[in-house]
């Protein structure tokens, strides 16, 4: 969509849209909006909020249009839950990789080793949204054995 829409709203007229177009620099070469965004990464930039100006320090990757917030804040605000999610996923891997691996190596030549190397291509083949959909389906709704998946910082409990 528009940028400049979204930021004048849907009763915006025509020279309110032209002004906003300008005050965001929207009618500038893609080349000079560029420039503006590698400028505000190292030295800061100024943003015109449609009423006012905005100042939004180094390092600025901009404003988000939709929550009126710096995308560095909304960034640093989510980087917490992606970071215990990352370390999550890399011990659970790492335990499931060298298990698979050592197993496959033990039985080497028999089925359990084609099962697994079968089991492993297919997962790698596979996008990862659709194995954790997957795994939602059959370990929370059919067997029920795990309780709906939901988020809890590792600093309240670690086990979850």
């Amino acid at each position: 969509g528009n940028v400049a829409q979204l930021v004048c709203g849907p009763r915006c007229s025509p020279a309110q849209l032209a002004q906003v177009t300008e005050q965001l620099r929207l009618d500038d070469p893609l080349y000079v909006q560029y420039g503006h965004f590698l400028q505000g990464i190292v030295a800061g930039r100024d943003f015109s909020t449609g009423t006012g100006v905005e100042h939004c320090s180094a390092p600025c990757l901009g404003v988000s249009y939709q929550s009126d917030q710096q995308v560095t804040q909304l960034i640093l605000a989510k980087l917490p839950v992606t970071g215990s999610l990352v370390i999550g996923a890399f011990a659970g891997w790492l335990l499931l990789g060298v298990g698979t691996g050592v197993l496959s190596a033990w039985r080497r030549g028999r089925l359990t080793e084609r099962v697994l190397t079968w089991l492993t291509l297919a997962g790698s083949a596979m996008p990862v949204f659709v194995i954790g959909l997957l795994l939602i389906i059959v370990f929370c709704s059919t067997l029920q054995w795990l309780p709906a998946p939901s988020y809890v910082p590792f600093t309240e409990d670690p086990e979850q």
